[in-house]
């Protein structure tokens, strides 16, 4: 898939042999930066190798899912899913979406590139998201993607390494919605 004229993705569903080190190694790089708001952030650690790679296991079964993007053999970004995050099974139509990118290859267009491969498998009704209320960018992917905002979550989740609560906004849409967005979105030209 190429979105940029000088840059070619390989964008697909992640395997936990091939992907593990790539997608680590991606977690750690994002542990580091500040504009990055991925739950590592907000440990303030990354989960040990084992823990994660026993968690790798599930991608891509049952309620998990996870797309990788690489460029040049260097995994640059993912998005998942957790269908029935609240309520597991008796959820089945609802599914939690995130995703990052690395910060040389933000707004390229691969979150909508991600976020459609991820959607196109799911077969769900509904998607959420949180999002970090002063994460702008994450915010206009959301809404290009038709995701209302539903409402403000005061001082929802904890951020380690600033030492202080962050306030989420929560977005929710039609899967095939977004679907659709995702598809006639037309990455940025750099």
């Amino acid at each position: 898939m190429k979105l940029v004229s000088s840059k070619e993705f390989d964008v697909r569903a992640a395997d936990p042999d091939s992907d593990f080190d790539g997608f680590y190694d991606l977690l750690c790089t994002l542990l580091k930066e500040r504009d990055s708001y991925v739950m590592v952030n907000y440990m303030g650690a990354t989960p040990t190798r084992e823990e994660l790679k026993e968690r790798s296991k599930m991608w891509n079964r049952s309620r998990q899912h996870l797309e990788v993007a690489y460029c040049n053999n260097l995994l640059v970004g993912y998005t998942g899913a957790l269908v029935g995050p609240n309520f597991g099974t008796a959820q089945p139509h609802e599914a939690e979406i995130y995703y990052a990118v690395r910060r040389e290859y933000r707004g390229m267009g691969l979150s909508y590139a991600l976020l459609l491969s991820l959607l196109n498998r799911l077969s769900v009704k509904y998607i959420h998201a949180y999002v970090y209320v002063g994460n702008t960018p994450s915010i206009r992917t959301l809404e290009a993607l038709g995701l209302n905002r539903l409402t403000l979550l005061e001082e929802y989740i904890y951020h380690t390494g600033e030492g202080r609560y962050h306030d989420l906004y929560l977005y929710r849409g039609l899967r095939l919605e977004a679907v659709k967005k995702a598809g006639k979105t037309r990455p940025p030209r750099l």
